[in-house]
């Protein structure tokens, strides 16, 4: 079957599309002044995940790209698998844990708002885990 005629594939576009988008957004804001552009959070995000509970969320990123992989590949097993963990990580913000945002780890704050960034990446995994649900398991 043609790769672009499967559902999952289209799908998966519309994913990378929101994902490449929500870099060029605010992700969230700490405050009236303190906003943190999505390509930021991408970037430095990695730093933060060993430190705090709200910092884990960026680990849904490499779960995403996981994600398209085996949906790619059309190995909805672990598609699926990926992008539920994806999905369970990036609405860890909403759980009002606070986010580290300084490199030596000793600034804490809460998320004051959510950006658009934030709403077109929470997009893009969602298409990805709807994606990852219609993807056909291959026989063989």
């Amino acid at each position: 079957m043609n790769l672009l005629k499967r559902p999952s594939s289209l799908l998966l576009i519309i994913s990378a599309i929101l994902f490449g988008l929500s870099l060029a957004f605010n992700g969230f804001c700490l405050g009236q002044d303190n906003c943190w552009p999505g390509w930021g959070i991408l970037i430095m995000g990695a730093m933060g995940v060993m430190g705090l509970k709200g910092n884990l969320a960026w680990l849904a990123n490499p779960l995403l790209g996981a994600c398209w992989g085996n949906v790619f590949y059309i190995n909805r097993k672990n598609a699926v698998l990926l992008s539920c963990c994806a999905l369970a990580f990036s609405i860890m913000p909403f759980l009002g844990f606070s986010v580290t945002t300084s490199e030596s780890g000793t600034n804490y704050e809460h998320i004051s708002e959510y950006g658009l960034g934030y709403w077109l990446w929470l997009g893009s995994i969602v298409m990805a885990c709807v994606a990852a649900f219609l993807t056909k398991s291959r026989i063989g």
